[in-house]
């Protein structure tokens, strides 16, 4: 019996892998197409698409581990029933439940991953996110210093010039510091504003730099001076306060200690979702061998559609649900009564499967008719 767990998961792997990197893949790249459409014409450095990315990836293993997970069981399945293979094990007396028992612990052991995952790792993840793109969004969003004389976007900092050139450079430019005491004013006669990750640099030219005032005023004179200014300091990126942050964002700890001194609806919203979102691993398990079996000549193609069709209506009541929950219009355990009606259907169609040594929609409807007919007369 160990040789056919071993076989089974070594057949399960490869498409495991396969299914894995392709789901992960679509995913990271819309989510790639949606975070450069979101900041328009303005470019954002490479690092830190790939930072965000990184950091929105817990939370994509979360959906894509059970996704890879179903489809590669899918696969093993048919595989095995369109080889006459399943054939020979019924007729040597073994179950087809104990094809799924080196699933089963497989599934425990990923569910386990995604329960930390989705307690620990992917809130972390949503944190980091939310700040990496609040602080490229603001950042991009900086202000634009042509044509205007004066800009007073920052704090501690005006600006003045008289407009700029076809090269960008500001002309007979000023630059009033009030961020510390005493205060400084750069004079050039032309400058250049550089945005590099969080700094701004300022490359100034011909120009003298004024320090302190009355008697303590000092002057320097330069031909070229650089000025880095930290975007964070002069309040363009404004670093999320734990009070602002999202039930999302929060630890399992954080999350169970809020809920306990303020239960609002979104806490408890979020504590049942992450709870729900690793059980659903499950309920992939008891579809797999439905949606594999059928008629030889049907072909296999009608499981994956109905593979796919499954995966799309799991996603969407569990999205549905949480939002009905989060909006005050259901109760928390409306959450758990959609993905328990999911596992009831997967379990009653699982033994049809095993009983009948095929899944077919028509047949099952046509079964519990002819079952209520007998049980009237």
């Amino acid at each position: 019996m160990v040789i056919l767990d071993r076989y089974v998961l070594k057949l399960w792997l490869a498409p495991f892998l396969g299914f894995f990197l392709v789901i992960t893949g679509l995913l990271l790249f819309g989510r790639t197409l949606r975070v450069i459409q979101a900041f328009g014409d303005n470019p954002i450095e490479s690092n830190l698409l790939l930072a965000m990315l990184l950091a929105i990836m817990p939370y994509f293993l979360t959906l894509t581990i059970p996704f890879a997970f179903f489809f590669a069981l899918l696969k093993v399945l048919s595989y095995l029933q369109q080889n006459s293979e399943a054939d020979a094990l019924l007729a040597a007396g073994i179950s087809p439940f104990r094809l799924l028992r080196p699933m089963l612990i497989l599934a425990v052991m990923l569910w386990l991953f995604l329960t930390w995952t989705a307690m620990q790792w992917m809130p972390a993840g949503q944190k980091a996110f939310n700040l990496l793109y609040q602080a490229v969004k603001e950042t991009s969003a900086m202000p634009n210093f042509a044509p205007q004389q004066f800009t007073q976007g920052f704090e501690g900092l005006t600006i003045y010039h008289v407009g700029e050139d076809e090269l960008g450079n500001m002309k007979h430019f000023m630059l009033e510091d009030k961020r510390e005491i005493p205060p400084s004013i750069y004079l050039a006669k032309e400058a250049k504003i550089q945005r590099q990750d969080h700094f701004l640099v300022l490359n100034m030219r011909d120009g003298v730099h004024l320090e302190g005032k009355d008697a303590a005023l000092r002057s320097t004179y330069f031909t070229t001076f650089s000025l880095a200014i930290d975007v964070e300091d002069i309040g363009v990126v404004k670093i999320t306060s734990d009070e602002n942050i999202r039930p999302s964002m929060m630890d399992m700890s954080a999350l169970t200690q809020m809920m306990q001194s303020n239960p609002s609806i979104a806490l408890q919203a979020e504590w049942h979702r992450r709870w729900l979102l690793p059980s659903t691993i499950f309920i992939l398990l008891l579809f797999a061998l439905p949606l594999s079996t059928s008629t030889k000549r049907s072909g296999k193609s009608r499981g994956w559609i109905w593979g796919v069709a499954l995966l799309l209506m799991i996603y969407n009541v569990q999205i549905a649900l949480h939002k009905q929950v989060v909006m005050a219009k259901l109760d928390w355990w409306a959450m758990w009564v959609g993905q328990l009606g999911f596992m009831i259907v997967g379990f009653i169609l699982l033994l049809f499967a095993v009983k009948y040594n095929h899944f077919d929609v028509r047949s099952f409807i046509y079964s519990i008719f002819k079952q209520h007919g007998k049980n009237e007369i």
